[in-house]
């Protein structure tokens, strides 16, 4: 997860365009795509700071957009330009892009590696608490709940921006969950789910509100699992990723089942095909679910599409990082 800071722009990209640019990324993926588009003919020789964070904001909207085709183009485009004369902070701005990208394809060591590499170029207090919440995320992938909570209490709120105190509730809501501590995990999501709102982030809204509809189901709170459930119907049917659309529906089955309003026969016919076509990403959930219903239920199969970024820029900038994947 990104921070915002300031950065050297150039004269071809104002200020203005970088601010639409970013917002674009966090409201429709997509769509910031094609305003990259529109702008790579101006920035194609230039190698200046201002067109090294533009590049950067276009890796993070292809991330969010899940094109590993795009990711890969502009990778190229930045190794091709290599940006050997920018300042040290633009270049771990981008290598802690890359990390988080690592990150969340699960590939825990590529990520740690970047976050070395970065610390190396920029050791300002801001970067090591970056550092830190990705280290806390990297524990949440590796089902390290306490080390992640522990990771994140340790950072101070006072110093964090809004998307990052966001990240920092979700990852105390999840820790919560997994303790069974439903209500409090609820506290910790609705927290959450009020500062992505604030930053106008769709996409990390969804996944805020599946859990929000989780924790519900296993505290049995009628009330709010309505209220978001609503919230989606009515504002976000079309936000999220495909797998988040599926848990929505299987919670909802889950909810009439709990009420006595589908027979067991009934509600595992209505959701073991969609749990058959989640990823092994879900699979703590299902069995997270399987606890809650006390019905045993198979795993999902399909497997985590791994893709693998053509990216040298942190072994070109800094080499002794990538020697070691452990974080100090």
């Amino acid at each position: 997860m990104l921070l915002a800071s300031s950065v050297l722009v150039m004269s071809l990209v104002s200020h203005s365009e970088l601010d639409q640019f970013r917002e674009l990324i966090y409201h429709d993926a997509k769509k910031s795509l094609i305003f990259y588009d529109n702008f790579k003919e101006r920035l194609k020789d230039d190698t200046s700071d201002g067109s090294l964070e533009f590049r950067r904001l276009a890796l993070i909207g292809a991330s969010r957009a899940n094109d590993f085709e795009a990711q890969t183009t502009i990778s190229q485009h930045m190794m091709a330009l290599n940006y050997s004369d920018v300042s040290k902070e633009s270049k771990a701005k981008v290598i802690m892009t890359f990390g988080g990208i690592y990150l969340m394809n699960r590939q825990i060591d590529e990520a740690i590696k970047h976050f070395k590499c970065a610390k190396q170029l920029d050791s300002r207090p801001e970067l090591g608490r970056l550092i830190g919440i990705n280290k806390a995320i990297a524990y949440m992938k590796n089902k390290q709940y306490e080390l992640a909570f522990q990771t994140m209490q340790a950072i101070d709120d006072s110093q964090l921006d809004v998307r990052a105190k966001a990240v920092k509730r979700m990852i105390e809501g999840n820790f919560l969950f997994y303790e069974h501590r439903y209500e409090e995990a609820i506290k910790a999501y609705q927290h959450a789910y009020a500062l992505y709102r604030k930053e106008d982030d769709h996409l990390d809204q969804m996944r805020v509100l599946q859990n929000l509809l989780f924790a519900s189901v296993g505290a049995q709170n009628w009330h709010v699992f309505d209220r978001y459930y609503a919230y989606i119907v009515e504002n976000q049917p079309q936000q999220g990723s495909e797998e988040n659309r599926a848990w929505v529906a299987i919670l909802l089955k889950t909810k009439r089942f709990k009420l006595g309003e589908l027979s067991k026969d009934e509600y595992l016919q209505n959701i073991e095909h969609r749990i058959a076509r989640l990823t092994h990403e879900s699979a703590d959930e299902v069995n997270e679910l399987s606890l809650m219903i006390q019905i045993p239920l198979s795993p999902p199969v399909v497997p985590v599409s791994i893709h693998s970024l053509p990216n040298e820029l942190g072994a070109a900038w800094c080499t002794d990082s990538f020697q070691s994947v452990q974080i100090n």
